[in-house]
């Protein structure tokens, strides 16, 4: 019988692979997964998800991601701000394959520091549509790095300048 649990005819009871293992051959165009947020510092941070192209048995590629859409905001607010991966996309005109992506993070730069934010993302495949949006995990950016104070130079001599300061801000 068929012994790989990842087949469509799996059989569990089965101890010798006969070769009969079948694969299903269409994308079910499945919600991203693995959402998580890193490197966060006051104003950016990582956004992390899965690789959602899929695969058969025999190294086909079985769903295709066609493009990766981020929507963010601050917590409260009712504005979106959106970042798009994979362009362009759709299919290549010369080709006639479908444009893909294997982005798995998305940096996010200018944030507001000390703000928490909440994100989703919705992913569009070459075949199979796509999904609703998946909601991440919320993140908070860290607060602003003071600046230096009391800042002071000297020029002990013409090629050579001396700065210091101390943590009074």
């Amino acid at each position: 019988g068929c012994t790989d649990a990842s087949a469509n005819n799996y059989d569990v009871t089965a101890t010798v692979d006969d070769g009969s293992c079948t694969y299903s051959t269409s994308c079910a165009g499945s919600d991203i997964t693995g959402l998580s947020a890193s490197n966060i510092i006051h104003d950016r941070v990582t956004l992390n998800f899965d690789n959602m192209n899929t695969y058969d048995a025999s190294g086909s590629q079985v769903c295709r991601v066609d493009q990766i859409r981020i929507k963010y905001r601050e917590v409260g607010t009712s504005s979106w701000s959106q970042k798009n991966m994979a362009q362009p996309t759709g299919y290549d005109a010369v080709t006639g394959v479908c444009n893909s992506t294997n982005n798995t993070s998305k940096a996010l730069r200018n944030l507001s520091p000390s703000t928490t934010y909440e994100w989703q993302v919705k992913v569009w495949y070459c075949v199979g549509g796509n999904t609703g949006w998946s909601t991440g995990p919320d993140f908070t950016t860290l607060g602003s790095c003071p600046n230096v104070g009391n800042l002071a130079v000297s020029t002990p001599t013409t090629t050579k300048a001396t700065f210091t300061w101390d943590a009074s801000n």
